[in-house]
This record gives structure tokens, sequence and C-alpha cells, in this order.
């Protein structure tokens, strides 16, 4: 084996070594280089005035981005987990109460709700059904109670790692980065379009997708609260998080609130949060998403579709952010491979 060939394959074993060695925390990593990213412009404006003073710059900016949005969100996602926990504990019971008490349901669906007369024949069926769903909901709401301190722990773990990283890539992240590009054979052009793509891709996935959602589980939040629901953190943080997904949207929801008011004798207030939810939660998205994205993201809309639940599918939560992310630089790089095939490059972002 010659000597060229050795360095490259002890390169690829030590390399991959590495990446199974800190293959938990690259997702901390992976966010801490796009927050890194968001925070460049005001790290670069706070480095100005502390005479380059780079590891003060960036712990202020730092200790700035904690008090003013990560201890907000660990304290409102430990109100979002109590009102959980006691979702969770509560739903199975009133299953439990609602089977037993499955004659006074069904006259008051018949009063209510006319037209399911015609399920009456399969109604055995479907109360069978319904409790083998309740029974297999406790036992998955269960297991999912008694990770909730291991969870916790573990998202402590990552988001220190996240905050550190960020920390040590605001003082040398550009550097780094430069370094990595001078390792892809590729041009100069194409290496920047890379970047320009990345950085537009990041700002419009948080703008037009991450501050819609937020907008449109407090309104929703806002509208259970006022309703009377339970939970309404909980049931707000849900309705943020299926607003992420297209095409599901937080209609997830609040349809199923607004039917649960409607059995339950409360048709004001069903009226109400369904107007609301339709009306106002509803326009955000047309109103607000084509206003914060502008220009810089350009998918088509099943491709984004396709990514946002892949990515969930393949990275979790994250994958929200990585999936739309993914697809872009999929769809940037063929358009590369397509000018470069043609004999020109593509003109830059």
């Amino acid at each position: 084996m010659s000597e060229k060939r050795f360095l490259v394959l002890f390169v690829l074993v030590i390399s991959a070594v590495f990446v199974a060695m800190i293959r938990p925390f690259l997702v901390s990593l992976a966010l801490a280089a796009l927050l890194t990213g968001l925070l460049q412009p005001a790290y670069d404006w706070l480095l100005r005035r502390f005479g380059k003073r780079r590891s003060l710059t960036a712990a202020t900016v730092l200790l700035v981005v904690s008090l003013v949005i990560v201890l907000p969100l660990v304290l409102f996602l430990s109100v979002v987990t109590t009102q959980a926990v006691r979702f969770t504990e509560s739903v199975q019971p009133w299953v439990v109460e609602q089977m037993q008490s499955r004659d006074q349901i069904e006259q008051q669906l018949a009063q209510r709700l006319p037209i399911l007369e015609w399920l009456r024949p399969y109604q055995a069926q479907i109360m069978a059904r319904a409790a083998e769903g309740a029974g297999k909901a406790g036992a998955y709401l269960a297991s999912s109670l008694a990770s909730v301190a291991g969870a916790t722990v573990s998202f402590l773990l990552y988001l220190v790692v996240m905050l550190y990283a960020t920390f040590c890539f605001l003082i040398d992240g550009r550097a780094l980065l430069h370094r990595i590009l001078d390792y892809m054979p590729m041009p100069v052009d194409d290496k920047q379009r890379l970047l320009s793509l990345f950085s537009s891709v990041t700002r419009a996935i948080l703008k037009g997708t991450f501050i819609v959602a937020i907008i449109q589980g407090a309104l929703g939040g806002m509208a259970f609260a006022a309703a009377g629901i339970d939970g309404s953190a909980f049931f707000g943080t849900v309705m943020a998080v299926c607003s992420l997904v297209p095409g599901v949207g937080a209609a997830i929801v609040w349809v199923p609130a607004v039917s649960y008011l409607a059995i339950s004798g409360q048709p004001l207030h069903a009226i109400g949060v369904a107007l609301w939810c339709a009306i106002v939660v509803g326009s955000i998205d047309n109103v607000l998403r084509p206003r914060l994205v502008g220009r810089d993201i350009s998918m088509p809309a099943l491709l984004i579709f396709l990514s946002t639940l892949g990515g969930v599918y393949l990275f979790g939560a994250v994958g929200f952010l990585f999936g739309p992310l993914i697809a872009a630089l999929f769809q940037s790089v063929w358009e590369m491979y397509d000018h470069a095939v043609a004999g020109e490059h593509p003109p830059a972002v």
C-alpha cells in the first residue's frame, strides 16, 4: 500500500471513530452553528466596541441570549411540561368515566348531533375500538411520564453543549468554516453560493416558520384560556408545533377543541374559538409568512412538505429546521450540477 493510500485510509478511520464518539452531540453542534450564524452580526457589532476582545464579546452575546431567550423558554417549557403531565394523568380516568356513562353520551350526541344517528348499528364496534385505543393511549402516556426526568437531564446537557459550542464558534467559527471550505474541491463561486444559501434558508425558516408558529400557538392558547380549557399553554404549544407542518397546520388542534366544547354544552365558546382560530389564527400564515420569508427561499410546496415530515422522521423535533435546509441544499446542488454540465456557473444567491 502506498503512503498516500495509507494516509487516506487512516484519515477515514480516525474521522469515523471521531464522528461516532461525538454522535450524541451532533444535533447540538448543528444548532450551535445555526445560532452562531444568526448572532454573528451582533457579535461583530459588539466586538468593535469591546476593543476586539473576542472572549468577552462572545460571553456577553451568550449572556444576553440566555437571559432574553433561553431562560424564559426553559421556564415556559416547565409550565408546559406541568400542564402536559396533569393532562395525561386526567385523560385516561376521563375516558373510562365516559365509557361507563355510554348511554348518557349517546343521548347527548343524538340531541346535539342528529346526523350521527346512522352510526347506531355500529356503536358496539366503535366503543370497543375506543376502549382499545384508550388502553393503548394510557399505556403510552404512562411510559412517557416515566421518561420525563431522564429527558429533562438530557435536554439540559444538550443545551449546555449547544451554548458552549456557540461561544467557541463565535470566536473561531469563521476560521474553521474557511478551513473546511478549503478541503472542498469546488469553484469559489459555488462555495459562496452554498454559504449564501445556508444563511438565507436559515433566516427564512426561522422567520417564516418558527415566528409564525409561535404567534399562532400564542393566539390559539389565548383562545383556549378564554374558553376555560385547562392546559392552554400546553395546547397552544402543541398548536405551534402542528403549524410547522405544511398542509396540516394548527387546525389539527383547534378543530377537536371546538368539537369538545360543542359536545360538552358550551356552544358559545365553541363558536368563539372556531371563529377566532379560523379567521385570526388561520390568516396569520397567509399574511405574515410571505412578508417574513420574502425572497430568502424558493422551493415547491411539495418539497417543503416532504422535507419537513422527512426531517422530523429522521432527526426528531429538530427536523422541522434541518429538513427544509437539507432540501434547499439538495435543490441547489442539483442546480450547480446542471450548470456545471452545461459549462457555466449559476448566479450567486
